[in-house]
């Protein structure tokens, strides 16, 4: 039985921490239970103030399910964005990814390397990738510095550009109904001053 939310058959969810705490630096990670289903797209990702994509995103991890096994991370800035199709990606195979329990996270690193500041991305605290600042970076091409902090956000799509065709039989499937992404917990590391 389906039931329509405002002339839509399906409808999405998030929740985040704009404009009650962001952050710069630290690690940012999340224990998560992403579903299975066709055009599942949870994500865990943070967001800079002002438009996008200026303002910068750090995708932590999105998963979708139509690539059952696939665990993305990608950064998004001014220059280089998904519209442009140029981004920063890094794509993980998890023979386990859907229904079982995954920690997701991010370094976002200080002056770490000759100068440069460093987003390192893990999963189960396995090293999976790694995109660097230059030394001669613009807001344009780096807008991840300490003025501009970004808030966290997790969320459970349905369709949409990556989520891909819904196959309306997730919602028929009594292991996986309703469809759920789970959060046990976000966590947020920082050096005291």
């Amino acid at each position: 039985l389906f039931r329509s939310y405002e002339n839509n058959q399906y409808t999405s969810a998030r929740i985040n921490t704009k404009n009650k705490k962001d952050f710069a630096y630290g690690k940012i990670e999340a224990r998560i239970k992403v579903p299975h289903g066709g055009g599942t797209w949870p994500a865990f990702w943070m967001l800079g103030y002002g438009s996008w994509p200026t303002c910068g995103e750090i995708d932590i991890v999105e998963c979708v399910g139509n690539s059952p096994y696939m665990a993305s991370h990608a950064v998004h800035t001014r220059q280089k964005n998904g519209l442009k199709g140029n981004n920063w990606n890094n794509k993980q195979t998890l023979s386990n990814l859907q229904d079982e329990w995954h920690v997701f996270g991010v370094e976002w690193l200080e002056t770490y390397l000759l100068g440069c500041d460093m987003l390192r991305f893990y999963v189960d605290d396995v090293y999976s990738g790694t995109i660097t600042s230059s030394n001669n970076s613009t807001f344009e091409d780096w807008p991840f510095t300490a003025d501009r902090p970004e808030f966290i956000i997790i969320n459970m799509a349905l369709g949409g550009t990556m989520g891909g065709t819904i196959n309306d039989d997730i919602f028929n499937d009594p292991q996986n109904n309703p469809v759920i992404m789970y959060v046990d917990w976000v966590r947020v590391y920082q050096k005291k001053m």
